[in-house]
């Protein structure tokens, strides 16, 4: 009773899945007025799924579901922890700074950006679709490709 009478002078309940304290507008209506009620937070991690914890997909380390942003827990078995979502981003930040946005060219003739193995890469501002379609198309004849040839592949291109 005591309690009760704490959080109702202070307007604030302590959630019953993530032990937050949080006030009147981070729980629903009928949350708060249950005497165990979970934060809105936490509603929508029950709604992607009613699991309390998951292993990240990088790091393999099981972690309750606090540690992992809402967004990143709606992705299942793909779902990354905060630790490891912050490390990629910097990796990837950090290759956008570093000048690495090289091409590496693969075994079939298909080139990819060096730095994120991706044909069309949005970080390093690298598009290889066309000269990878030129390179698979006459790996696929054994011979360089005619001039009507080339322009039939940029017209189903555009």
């Amino acid at each position: 009773m005591s309690n009760e009478n704490q959080t109702l002078s202070t307007a604030t309940k302590i959630c019953s899945q993530c032990n937050n304290k949080g006030t009147k507008e981070e729980f629903a209506g009928k949350q708060w007025k249950k005497p165990n009620p979970s934060c809105r937070l936490c509603g929508e991690y029950t709604k992607i799924s009613r699991e309390k914890s998951r292993t990240c997909h990088s790091c393999q380390v099981h972690l309750p579901r606090k540690e992992f942003d809402i967004y990143q827990w709606g992705k299942g078995n793909e779902a990354l922890c905060h630790t490891c979502r912050d490390a990629t981003s910097r990796k990837i930040i950090g290759s956008m700074h570093s000048g690495t946005s090289r091409v590496k060219e693969l075994p079939d003739g298909t080139c990819v950006c060096d730095a994120h193995s991706l044909e069309c890469c949005d970080i390093c501002m690298m598009d290889f679709t066309l000269p990878n379609k030129f390179a698979l198309e006459t790996g696929a004849r054994g011979r360089k490709l005619t001039q009507e040839e080339a322009n039939r592949l940029t017209q189903q291109f555009q």
